[in-house]
């Protein structure tokens, strides 16, 4: 009740009016108190412009009492309404009217048709605006399933924004103690004196492990805390990408010696021309793939590409290894916050399972793709896709 008037309901009282010859159509819901015409035709003012009436002017209202059709030929006559003043003021004589259920099974109004002389009503007429009740209801139960729907998403959105900022300032609580926590373990397992046994050394090196491990969860946290509330920028500027990549392998050229991983950088000789978008976020995406590229891969190779198109631009940036590779059914999990690969990767590789959902969120806001390929016992292949994509989907 009290919505906007609306062409889709228009058309039906048209349309009934149409076919029956009747002057006047109405699409009438009732509650206790009134009457309100979500859709009329042929209504004159001041009906038509109030949109309502009280239940004294309602022949509707015992529609939807009695869940039945309602014919009136000749209402001065009929005992049911000959005292209803939508006679004697608004000059209803005849009337046919049909219930309108809704999806709950409640009758809700009465779509209704009427003349304003003595008429008799068929069969036939009744069907048909029975066969028009139909198409009606189901357009009003749509609206309401749609409005409940909305209702629902405006509330998940708003539990999930109120998630994300508790996240956030937790994470950013959680910071200051833990830091302090690993600085001093750091201090104590620098102790050159041989004041600690090597069981206590063993207690300090956990200690720190678990708090750099439980630093880097509360730091992916709060990125993904940010991506989800809005409360990351993207702030965009020229970006050398040759640069960028060679600064990032160089910073994991140690990692792979110390595994015996060849780590490979292609990048074409020509020069590139520059890519206006947030460096650092970028270099967030890189870190976490080269990154996990070493960690799933022993003694193998990682290879950091970059493709240029014919114009000079950077159009993608992959990483490929040669690690353990994804099943099939999880490389859509992967993309997920805390999955990994399988069940057991977290207990022999480590990790949060952060890593890729944030890279996958950042890309989607520099406006580029994050794809994988991957085949297990083989290797897998992040592809940072640069060219120009589709926006991406509301979060």
């Amino acid at each position: 009740m009290d919505s906007e008037v609306s062409d889709r309901y228009d058309r039906l009282t048209r349309l009934a009016s149409n076919l029956l010859r009747a002057p006047v159509a109405l699409v009438s819901l009732v509650d206790d108190r009134r009457q309100f015409f979500k859709s009329s035709h042929g209504l004159g003012d001041p009906w038509a412009s109030a949109r309502e009436t009280p239940l004294t002017h309602s022949f509707c209202q015992h529609v939807v009492t009695s869940g039945r059709p309602l014919r009136v030929e000749n209402a001065p006559e009929n005992p049911l309404v000959k005292d209803n003043l939508a006679v004697s003021e608004i000059g209803v004589i005849a009337y046919l009217g049909v219930p309108i259920v809704g999806n709950t099974g409640d009758n809700l109004g009465s779509f209704c048709v009427i003349d304003t002389v003595p008429r008799t009503w068929s069969d036939d007429e009744e069907h048909m605006l029975l066969e028009l009740a139909e198409f009606l209801q189901a357009e009003i139960n749509l609206r309401i399933a749609l409005n409940e729907a909305d209702i629902r998403t405006r509330e998940a959105i708003s539990a999930n924004r109120a998630k994300s900022e508790f996240l956030a300032r937790m994470s950013h609580e959680l910071r200051t103690p833990l830091n302090a926590v690993i600085g001093f373990a750091n201090v104590l397992l620098r102790n050159k004196e041989g004041t600690f046994r090597e069981r206590d050394l063993t207690f300090l090196d956990r200690i720190q492990k678990a708090g750099v491990h439980l630093l880097g969860l509360i730091n992916g946290l709060l990125d993904l805390a940010k991506i989800e509330s809005g409360k990351l920028e993207v702030e965009a500027a020229p970006t050398d990408v040759r640069a960028l990549i060679e600064e990032i392998v160089a910073q994991f050229e140690v990692q792979a010696q110390a595994k015996g991983v060849e780590l490979v950088l292609v990048c074409p000789r020509d020069p590139m021309k520059p890519v206006t978008t947030d460096r650092a976020k970028l270099a967030q995406v890189l870190l976490n793939l080269v990154g996990n590229a070493l960690k799933f891969t022993s003694h193998g190779r990682v290879i950091v590409e970059v493709r240029v198109g014919e114009q000079g631009m950077p159009e993608s940036i992959s990483v490929a290894d040669s690690g353990i590779g994804v099943p099939p059914q999880r490389l859509g999990a992967i993309f997920e916050a805390f999955e990994q690969a399988d069940r057991t990767t977290e207990a022999i590789y480590g990790g949060t399972g952060l890593g890729l959902p944030i890279s996958r969120a950042l890309c989607e806001m520099l406006g580029y793709r994050l794809d994988v390929q991957s085949t297990v016992g083989v290797g897998s292949t992040f592809t940072v896709d640069m060219r120009p994509q589709l926006p991406p989907p509301a979060r």
